[in-house]
């Protein structure tokens, strides 16, 4: 193959497919690495919260109970007169000193008595005495025998000296001339609230910083879990993306990841400097699996996709889209016969020898190309176009062909129920009915013969006449056949083992006899399902051959030296005549044009005596084919004819319906007579 710039290559587009997405950090641990800090937070200040709670609780009862001791003494200081009338300067001076002496430390910023009219009899702030309270109602609270407290800016009713926006902490306390008494007055201290503050900071430290050196290792502990956790979901995602986007044994990108790459090229500008799509199919695989085993067959396509993906660029795009069918999506192709060029250089680079164990296989492909925007601008019909291209190249045995119109009889439908075919075919999705072939001498079941049925999920039922004309033009043909062949073989088989002593016949197309490896396929049906080859019939119309008798009389000499026979269909005229003289059949199978005809029709029935008398002659076994009534049936029985296959004798069946029509009549049924 041509050079077409630098390779990509299996490594690289693992490593491709591999690379990561993003940088530093995966991306999942950012919603934890926010929710994590949200909780802990949300938690942290909680505890927080309670703690501090606790502890100013705990600060400003002490600094009440401070202020409870304080008026304690006051009161038993206190003379009935000190509330009854204003108080002397020297009485003030001895209530000051009487409270410096009361207060512990340096903490009382001010004190106050009130009367219980809330006059201000005392103050150690002697402008605020003579005046009275607004607030009146927690006066009263106090008087009847509750302590209040509470925290207030330090220069709230001139609480004293202290920078702005300070606290303090102010406490009513009932004050008692005796312990028994009832309250005659209301003693007010404020207290300064920097020592509140600095027990509250002090009994909360320690325990915030336990609890938040506790939740940063939580939270180390976590972080690292989750980050290799989260690396190895990144990597199983990667990993999974590679797998839904490429092929598991090859590497390359699988049928879903070409259809992207190909719609991306489509709709970039590469789509207007030329773009072709190939399709490249083994001719041989299926015989190389089932001979030398499927491990040797995953050995031979990853040979082949290492030789396909060596000589393209980054620009091309080499996929495998399933089993043996690879696909290449080609950039700046100048014209078709670049195209041609490239697909018999692709074709020639796969078919080199391929070292298999011990053995050396030699691999043939079809290679099939669509061109952009002559046969197609959208991947599915690209894809469908290079399909019939190829299966034509391989019908034709030219190693590739360009996508010619004709190639679907005119018709898009016929393209696209040449790919559903191809699908099915792979799918293992048409069923194979057989027709029982009566001796008309015994009325026993000597015989059937495969009908291949195809139930399309769109379509409905697809007459066989049609589709198989469409795997002929396609190069379907041989695949259905060979699964037709080996689904038959088998059947067989099983009605053996059941009682039922049947040959099968199978339909084969003019080009299976002119391939030589028709044979080796034959016996290789037979071995798997372990029949006889006397019990397998192959059938051949004469129309079909067109040319080629020589070629066609070798493959079927080498098929009747396995012991199958080999049946000429649709026999009648002169042509037929000469491929009895050509090739060296068992049978023939007269045309059912003549023979539903032969029960009203004179020159019918003679065509049908003189068929069966020349078949005679030549020693070979006559069949009539399309018997529709009971009068021809009589008919064929009087002229000697030797079997006889017809809806009135019975219709097509599946295997398992074949099985119990055939127990009813061994059980049942008479022997009909003429």
């Amino acid at each position: 193959m041509a050079d077409r710039g630098r390779p990509f290559g299996l490594e690289r587009l693992r490593a491709r497919a591999h690379r990561p997405s993003g940088r530093g950090v995966p991306r999942i641990l950012l919603p934890f690495a926010i929710y994590t800090a949200v909780v802990v937070l949300v938690v942290a200040l909680g505890a927080f919260w309670l703690v501090r709670r606790d502890a100013t609780v705990r600060a400003e009862r002490a600094a009440a109970d401070h202020a409870v001791r304080i008026a304690a003494v006051l009161g038993e200081e206190l003379r009935r007169p000190d509330l009854a009338a204003p108080m002397s300067p020297e009485r003030r001076a001895q209530l000051d000193q009487l409270v410096r002496n009361a207060a512990v430390g340096p903490d009382v910023l001010r004190a106050k008595l009130y009367g219980t009219d809330g006059t201000v009899l005392y103050s150690s702030d002697h402008e605020l005495i003579g005046t009275r309270t607004d607030d009146m109602e927690e006066l009263r609270e106090v008087l009847g025998g509750a302590t209040v407290r509470g925290v207030e800016p330090l220069d709230h009713e001139r609480a004293g000296p202290g920078p702005q926006g300070a606290k303090a902490v102010e406490v009513y306390v009932p004050v008692r001339l005796d312990a028994a008494g009832a309250p005659v007055g209301v003693f007010e201290v404020y207290e300064d609230y920097a020592p509140v503050a600095a027990q509250i900071r002090d009994a909360i430290t320690p325990i915030a910083a336990i609890f938040g050196a506790a939740l940063l290792l939580l939270y180390a502990a976590l972080f690292p879990i989750v980050l290799r956790a989260s690396r190895r979901l990144r990597r199983q995602v990667a990993e999974n993306e590679h797998l839904a986007l490429h092929d598991s044994l090859t590497g390359l990108p699988n049928r879903v990841h070409f259809q992207e790459a190909l719609a991306r090229v489509l709709a970039g500008p590469e789509a207007d400097a030329g773009v072709a799509v190939l399709v490249m199919d083994l001719d041989l695989f299926k015989e190389i699996n089932d001979t030398l085993g499927h491990d040797q067959g995953d050995h031979v396509l990853v040979e082949v996709a290492r030789r396909l993906e060596g000589g393209f660029r980054l620009s091309d795009t080499v996929a495998r889209l399933g089993g043996d069918e690879f696909a290449v999506c080609l950039t700046g192709v100048p014209d078709p016969e670049a195209v041609r060029r490239i697909g018999v250089e692709i074709q020639q680079r796969v078919g080199q020898p391929i070292a298999v164990g011990e053995l050396t296989v030699a691999v043939e492909a079809s290679v099939g190309a669509a061109l952009v925007p002559q046969h197609g601008a959208d991947p599915d019909s690209l894809l469908k176009r290079a399909d019939v291209a190829m299966y034509a190249a391989k019908a034709a045995r030219s190693g590739c062909e360009l996508y010619d119109p004709q190639l679907d009889e005119g018709s898009p439908e016929q393209l696209a129920l040449a790919g559903d075919l191809g699908r099915a075919i792979e799918r293992d999705e048409l069923v194979v009915h057989y027709q029982p072939k009566l001796d008309l001498r015994t009325d026993a079941v000597r015989g059937v013969e495969a009908l291949v049925r195809w139930q399309h999920p769109r379509l409905g039922t697809v007459s066989p006449a049609r589709f198989v004309r469409v795997a002929e033009r396609s190069g379907h043909i041989r695949a259905l056949t060979r699964q037709v062949l080996r689904r038959a073989a088998a059947d067989c088989r099983r009605w053996r083992d059941e009682g039922f002593e049947v040959s099968v016949a199978v339909n084969l197309a003019g080009e299976h006899l002119l391939d030589p490896e028709l044979p080796g396929e034959v016996s290789a049906a037979l071995a798997d399902a372990g029949l006889d080859a006397t019990l397998l019939e192959l059938e051949v119309t004469e129309g079909s051959l067109a040319a080629g008798h020589e070629r066609a009389g070798e493959v079927i000499g080498r098929l009747r030296a396995l012991g199958v026979a080999v049946v000429l269909d649709d026999f009648g005229g002169s042509s037929s005549l000469r491929s009895l003289r050509e090739l060296p059949v068992d049978g023939i199978k007269i045309d059912p044009s003549f023979v539903s005809a032969a029960g009203e029709d004179a020159r019918a029935a003679q065509i049908v005596r003189s068929a069966i008398e020349l078949g005679h002659g030549l020693g070979l076994e006559v069949v009539a084919e399309g018997v529709e009534s009971e009068d021809v049936r009589r008919e064929l029985q009087r002229l000697g004819c030797d079997l006889a296959q017809g809806y009135h004798l019975g219709e097509p069946m599946t295997p398992a319906a074949l099985t119990a029509w055939m127990a009813r009549r061994t059980s049942s049924a008479p022997i009909r007579e003429a």
